[in-house]
């Protein structure tokens, strides 16, 4: 009876499913609606962009970050968030990077896994060589600089990236595709499919209409792409109802939600590229 006992514990300890890692979820926002660039007007609604995502990202328990220099208007509705706010100079973008991988170096010491998600909000543009960038107070984000001081020192197991801006396919990136003709000059060939093919634990969810422009919307005094796009993590794009956001479900959630859209200026398409080490890893659940 005891060597029938021993033999039935050894087959429930080979049976029993490997231990997973809890994952921590972080975050950081960084919204701006100036530009560097004296021919755009600034925006009116990435800075509520910026509150609207912390808020969201904190109600779904995710520790966040926020970097904003908000307008009056947003000043006055009083959200709780704007308290620990800065301003998103370059400066706080590299201070808000080296907290989150002291919390990340943390984590691994403690066995835990690291989710980062990265939301900017604001402008895009190209600068004289056609190289793509996103606008800081003080700054440019271009390509590089995105991947190289924001990214990669992060040190997380999995980094996912939201933008909201006009010409974020020039600073993100992408995989596969055929581009049209205008997005290849100023992707300057594959270098951009390289930053993403290159990172496998890095993903990126953006939209863009043909001609690369995204769009706000007064009646919603938010960007178009980020509210749908936080309605689908809040649960909307929840599809299989397991309490998890893939990329896929999201991409799917938003395109739906964009097509549904009447009035806008010009339709606006969906690009979702998830981490290929893991392509069903969630953005929030």
């Amino acid at each position: 009876m005891k060597k029938l006992e021993v033999l039935l514990g050894a087959a429930l300890l080979v049976a029993a499913p490997e231990a997973v890692a809890e994952t921590v979820r972080r975050a950081l926002v960084i919204a701006h609606n100036g530009s560097d660039d004296p021919a755009l007007a600034p925006l009116r609604y990435a800075d509520d962009d910026g509150v609207l995502w912390a808020e969201t990202l904190k109600r779904l328990g995710v520790e966040t970050t926020l970097l904003v220099d908000p307008d009056e208007p947003t000043r006055k509705g009083g959200s709780l968030v704007l308290k620990s706010a800065q301003v998103p100079t370059r400066a706080a973008v590299e201070q808000a990077v080296k907290r989150l991988q002291a919390a990340a170096l943390a984590d691994h010491a403690a066995g835990r896994q690291t989710d980062v998600l990265i939301v900017y909000v604001g402008h895009g543009n190209t600068d004289d060589a056609g190289r793509a960038y996103f606008t800081l107070a003080d700054a440019r984000l271009d390509r590089t600089s995105l991947y190289t001081e924001v990214v990669d020192p992060l040190g997380a197991d999995y980094v996912h990236v939201i933008a909201d801006a006009c010409r974020a396919s020039g600073v993100l990136g992408s995989r596969g595709g055929t581009p049209d003709a205008a997005v290849l000059a100023e992707l300057r060939g594959v270098l951009a499919r390289e930053q993403l093919a290159s990172r496998p634990h890095v993903g990126a969810l953006f939209a863009e209409s043909e001609d690369g422009e995204t769009h706000e919307w007064s009646r919603i005094r938010a960007g178009v792409f980020s509210h749908v796009a936080r309605s689908g993590l809040l649960g909307g794009a929840d599809i299989n109802g397991d309490g998890q956001v893939e990329y896929s479900e999201l991409a799917a959630f938003v395109a739906a939600s964009l097509h549904g859209v009447k009035g806008m200026p010009a339709r606006l398409s969906v690009n979702a590229f998830a981490p290929t080490a893991e392509p069903r890893r969630p953005l929030v659940g």
